[in-house]
């Protein structure tokens, strides 16, 4: 499971995130796009060390080297292959110039928003899902990986893997799900559902 950060700090955020890591979680996306490089070092300080390998950083990317971690994810403008050499190495895509142009250093490329965004209130999907199908099937050019992000659900994550792509990060629906009830329970069930949606596309 790819899970980003919810964008905005939150009371004893590290002490859930460490949980979520500890649930299952494969790689989180520290993603807090309106902090300072000083509340990004606090809030890894606070993740415990033996999860710092699957962390990926947003922003501040050399962060990713001084506390090991597993990767960095570049904005569409920001990509530099000095960084190379992490397990996870990924930017964004938000048009198909950019999908076009993609380094192949990457190990991901993150295309977004594929649905309409559920944390940013109008951030709507300029991609046509079926596009990106028929983009897929004609083969994929390139050895990094495709990730959807933006709008994923546990009810629409299967529908973008059966397009072609080879893995969906959540962010809103997970968020908004969890601040419902701040149940660590949300990660099985998030899981399960995904489990289930996948059992239904195989029948």
């Amino acid at each position: 499971m790819i899970l980003y950060t919810w964008p905005e700090f939150f009371t004893n955020e590290h002490q859930v995130l460490n949980a979520l890591m500890d649930k299952g979680v494969c790689w989180l996306h520290i993603y807090k796009p309106n902090a300072s490089e000083e509340q990004v070092r606090q809030l890894i300080d606070a993740i415990e060390p033996t999860f710092r390998n699957r962390l990926v950083i947003h922003f501040y990317y050399s962060l990713a080297a001084e506390y090991g971690l597993g990767g960095i994810h570049f904005a569409r403008n920001q990509y530099s292959d000095r960084f190379a050499g992490f397990p996870w190495i990924s930017r964004s895509a938000h048009r198909w110039e950019d999908i076009e142009t993609a380094e192949d250093s990457l190990t991901h490329l993150i295309i977004s928003p594929v649905f309409e965004s559920i944390s940013k209130i109008n951030h709507k999907s300029h991609w046509q899902l079926d596009q990106l199908a028929d983009f897929f099937r004609k083969g994929k050019n390139k050895s990094f990986k495709y990730v959807a992000l933006g709008g994923i659900s546990p009810h629409n994550y299967v529908s973008v893997i059966h397009a072609g792509f080879d893995d969906a990060a959540f962010l809103g629906s997970f968020w908004k799900r969890f601040f419902m009830s701040f149940d660590m329970g949300v990660v099985a069930e998030f899981m399960a559902v995904v489990g289930q949606e996948e059992q239904k596309y195989k029948n």
